[in-house]
């Protein structure tokens, strides 16, 4: 995440106490959503420069699956989020 002006990454002291990004996944068409991975201003990396997140989607195997993020922006703050490169593979 970074600042809208002047493009300063942002941390804990400078990032919505309420903000989140969460990643979830769904095996029932979207009924229901079970959080894998959750972003906030507690561990934030604190970069201009992209970050790798690898998340195991081994315990849905053979099932079919629907991934959802969603970003609560928070009380305060002029930032944006960028997401590069999502993708869904088998073998890593």
């Amino acid at each position: 995440m970074a600042e809208y002006l002047g493009a300063t990454a942002l941390n804990a002291a400078n990032l919505p106490s309420d903000f989140s990004l969460v990643i979830s996944a769904s095996t029932d068409s979207g009924t229901n959503y079970t959080p894998l991975a959750t972003i906030n201003a507690a561990n934030n990396q604190s970069t201009l420069s992209f970050v790798t997140f690898i998340y195991s989607l081994s315990a849905y195997a053979n099932q079919d699956l629907m991934i959802k993020i969603v970003i609560n922006r928070g009380s305060s703050g002029d930032f944006f989020v960028d997401i590069d490169n999502f993708g869904i593979v088998t073998g890593k």
